[in-house]
């Protein structure tokens, strides 16, 4: 763990560096009880999928930063994203960032990118706020009482050196009158950068009205709603997430790709005609995260296969899409030497046959010799 002066302030901070000083820095914003500590290995699996470097820190009064020493303001957020964070970006020489928050850290990455003037290559929001719904007020008393009565301060203690600081410098503002006016929609049409929104459909802190007014105000924008998810979809959600996410990183981070197809979805997630693109597309997330290919090698990869079957003038059924995946999936199986063209040829027509002699209505099961010849 590395530590930064801004301010008069220590923070903490971690770095992940990918090995290719070129590739963009996604700095990620912890939400209003996280830290470093709480994003779990979340960032080491986005630095790996993605081939980006990543930074998260921790906020004055969170995590082993200095813990705070007075209430905060209904301001704290604007002043984290106006002043403390171009200074934190400016001390670790970062320039045009991609910023990833959530919750408390969406916001802040909203009103950086929206009013702070600087540079910024793109915004991955989860579970944002834009203004104070009575949902949130409800669900922090809540967070209150659970405080005062459970575990739950002990299990904060786990990750953060103060965690009464930590804790009520939170709950206190949030469920103060003071705060009840709190709106940052004022910053939203400034942003000029692409913003990708992931909200839970069951998130207890925030409805989708918040996501509706960053579509309506702010420019450029993506949006996912994910079903059973609730306030945090990286950790609810965390395999489509990281791969919308990555998807939508590597789109930004690389401007030959903006015509790259986007992933089928609708409001519930990734859209799936049949049970086989499904599992396609688990796979190419799994050897992904895995590290047997970077989520940028695949995303070239999908996208060349795109092009040639649009530049083949192959009619689109609504299949086309993960027919393109499949070939991209083969082709780094092959190139990684994970296996090679003869056994998937082989595995192909044992499925295929498998499939013929299989009656309608049951499922399609391979032999146990087709098992036990398959590459390991």
């Amino acid at each position: 763990m590395s530590f930064v002066s801004i301010g008069g302030h220590r923070l903490e901070y971690e770095r992940i560096d990918s090995g290719n000083a070129a590739a963009p820095t996604v700095v990620m914003l912890h939400e209003g009880l996280g830290s470093v500590s709480l994003w779990k290995d979340f960032p080491q699996q986005l630095a790996r999928a993605s081939g980006c470097n990543v930074v998260a820190y921790s906020r004055h009064g969170y995590g082993r930063s200095t813990p705070l020493e007075q209430p905060r303001t209904p301001q704290y957020m604007h002043d984290e994203a106006l002043s403390v964070l171009p200074r934190f970006l400016d001390a670790l020489d970062i320039r045009a960032p991609i910023l990833f928050g959530h919750s408390d850290g969406a916001s802040i990455a909203l009103i950086h990118a929206g009013g702070s003037g600087r540079a910024v290559a793109g915004v991955v929001a989860l579970a944002p706020h834009v203004f104070v719904e009575e949902l949130s007020v409800r669900s922090i008393a809540a967070a209150k009482v659970a405080y005062e009565t459970t575990d739950l301060r002990e299990k904060l203690a786990r990750y953060h050196d103060d965690a009464e600081g930590a804790f009520r410098g939170w709950n206190d503002i949030w469920l103060s009158a003071a705060f009840r006016d709190w709106n940052i929609e004022q910053y939203l049409p400034g942003i000029r950068c692409p913003v990708l929104v992931i909200q839970g459909a069951d998130d207890e802190y925030g409805t989708m009205e918040q996501i509706r007014r960053i579509e309506r105000d702010a420019p450029r924008v993506e949006s996912l709603c994910l079903p059973d998810c609730r306030h945090s979809p990286h950790r609810d959600q965390p395999q489509y997430v990281l791969a919308a996410v990555v998807d939508f990183l590597t789109r930004v981070s690389n401007p030959d790709l903006t015509v790259l197809q986007r992933l089928p979805r609708d409001a519930d997630g990734p859209v799936f005609a049949a049970p086989w693109q499904a599992s396609v597309f688990a796979l190419a997330v799994h050897l992904s995260q895995q590290q047997h290919f970077t989520w940028a090698q695949w995303t070239e990869t999908l996208g060349q296969e795109l092009r040639a079957s649009t530049a083949r003038g192959e009619p689109d059924d609504g299949s086309r899409y993960y027919h393109c995946w499949l070939a991209a999936l083969e082709r780094l199986v092959i190139e990684r030497h994970l296996s090679d063209a003869t056994a998937l040829h082989a595995l192909q027509e044992a499925w295929a046959e498998a499939f013929r002699r299989t009656p309608h209505g049951q499922p399609v099961m391979l032999s146990e010799a087709v098992h036990s010849n398959r590459e390991p």
